[in-house]
């Protein structure tokens, strides 16, 4: 997990967000995906970190941008590669209305990027 982060980190680090106390923002999501009942995913800019209202695992938020919300997926078994899932921002759209896609990034020496079948995530409150 050590090298999947330190890779995470490196790919990530030169257009990361770091937000300060004074910028801290609480961001929420409503995301679904296969016509399935919509969850929240709440994102904490101040603590860096994400959870989920449907009990599923927490995040390590890795960056957020005018674009995207990228959030690490803690997972145990994940030794020699970092699983981390994107949410698109509809502030980085034309129109504001339409849903950001909600995807998998699976980072490994080449490395990944695969929509969630259906995947959709909608901003709360907007921006």
């Amino acid at each position: 997990m050590a090298k999947a982060l330190r890779l995470c980190g490196a790919l990530l680090s030169a257009g990361a967000v770091l937000t300060s106390a004074a910028n801290a923002e609480v961001l929420s999501f409503q995301c679904s995906w296969d016509q399935k009942a919509p969850l929240t995913i709440t994102v904490d800019t101040g603590s860096m970190s994400a959870s989920r209202d449907d009990g599923g695992n927490p995040y390590r938020v890795i960056k957020v941008s005018k674009w995207g919300v990228w959030l690490l997926v803690d997972q145990p078994s994940n030794v020699i590669a970092a699983a981390v899932q994107m949410i698109e921002r509809s502030s980085g759209f034309d129109d504001p209305s339409d849903p950001g896609k909600w995807a998998d990034v699976i980072i490994s020496i080449t490395g990944s990027v695969s929509p969630i079948e259906g995947g959709k995530c909608w901003e709360r409150g907007g921006r």
